[in-house]
């Protein structure tokens, strides 16, 4: 039952991504608990994230993720804070989560309403260990910033390189913009 449930967990935010009228962007947030991650997209201009994840009990985490872009000597900024509650499923090595916290918009990101604007967001999303080097993620976040909503997708991998070092490699959509990204994540302990 509990595969079942993590099973369903995954496929409905694969689902999400398949039908969202928003492409994937660039990992914010990392999959795995207790690291700090950056990554770039491919959008034109890059789109930077550099993402914290800590955790504050057993199955509860801090998160944290700034996300920017600059063109022409204009930038643009996403910050996120929140939470993350992680589900424990027995006998599974399936990790799925459900968050929610603030989102600041800075000078107008694109997709993500008006400038200097802040608002919520809601998070659901799921890792799942191939091989103990080898991890797969997904990852879905309704913004509500700025008077209007916006998502940001991925999907990716994770190869752990060396016990405190992984790098990664996905797609995401951003603002209805997407991209692949690739990235590296430093595993505090």
């Amino acid at each position: 039952m509990q595969r079942f449930f993590a099973a369903l967990i995954v496929f409905s935010v694969l689902s999400l991504v398949m039908v969202s009228p928003q492409p994937a962007a660039a990992q914010l947030v990392p999959p795995t608990r207790n690291s700090v991650n950056f990554n770039f997209a491919t959008f034109s201009p890059t789109l930077f994230s550099l993402g914290v994840n800590y955790p504050l009990a057993r199955v509860w985490d801090l998160t944290f993720s700034y996300a920017w872009q600059s063109t022409a000597g204009a930038s643009a900024s996403l910050i996120s804070l929140g939470g993350r509650y992680h589900f424990s499923l027995q006998g599974s090595t399936i990790n799925p989560w459900v968050g929610a916290g603030l989102g600041i918009s800075g000078t107008s990101i694109s997709g993500f309403g008006s400038a200097n604007a802040s608002g919520l967001f809601l998070n659901i999303g799921a890792s799942v260990p191939f091989t103990p080097q080898f991890l797969g993620f997904a990852d879905f976040t309704m913004y509500s910033i700025g008077g209007g909503t916006s998502n940001v997708i991925d999907l990716g991998v994770q190869f752990r390189i060396q016990q405190q070092f992984s790098a990664q490699i996905g797609y995401v959509s951003f603002g209805g913009s997407s991209a692949p990204f690739i990235g590296a994540t430093y595993h505090l302990r």
